[in-house]
């Protein structure tokens, strides 16, 4: 008898997590349907500010990846790239939430109230990241000290999206190789 009231009392427990997760997971798709995301846009005076923005890419885009096959012979990447201009930089970088990141840098955004925001890269993006000059066709290798307020800049940031690189909650951290070129 009391092993059956301990079953009862088991089954209970675990159908109540159940559902809990099955409202969490229903909660955060329903999300993703929207048309807005929340950006955090950082700013010299307010460490962070979330604003509505308009979505780059439809859902229906991104849902129709949702059903592409994994396959260990395909390579699958995803690529942004910005061209933009330095309008400040944090050689010393900053931390923010108890996390350093050694280069902070604001660059120019018209789709972002105040017309810009701050990029951050921690030590292991830093790693992950070429800098280079681009002078007359040729492009060389630099040091991130290179980098000066008013350089118009391309910053390119490539994507593995396959589940097995899944690293963090906010797969915009977690780029597998990026280039910061200066543009003269």
């Amino acid at each position: 008898m009391k092993l059956l009231k301990l079953l009862q009392v088991i089954f209970v427990f675990l159908l109540l997590i159940t559902v809990i997760e099955g409202g969490y997971y229903l909660y955060y798709t329903q999300l993703q349907h929207s048309n807005t995301k929340e950006l955090v846009a950082k700013t010299p005076d307010k460490k962070s500010a979330s604003t509505k923005f308009k979505l780059a890419m439809s859902p229906a885009f991104w849902q129709s990846f949702q059903k592409i096959v994994y396959s260990p012979s395909a390579t699958y990447r995803f690529t942004i790239d910005i061209n933009t201009e330095i309008l400040d930089i944090k050689k010393k970088g900053e931390t923010i939430d108890g996390v350093f990141y050694p280069i902070a840098m604001r660059i120019t955004a018209d789709e972002v109230p105040g017309g810009s925001y701050w990029m951050y890269y921690s030590k292991d993006q830093i790693l992950k990241t070429s800098f280079k000059r681009a002078v007359q066709g040729t492009t060389k290798q630099i040091s991130y000290n290179e980098l000066r307020i008013g350089n118009k800049v391309s910053i390119i940031k490539i994507y593995d999206p396959s589940m097995e690189n899944k690293q963090s909650s906010n797969a915009l951290n977690d780029f597998i190789e990026s280039t910061v070129t200066v543009k003269e």
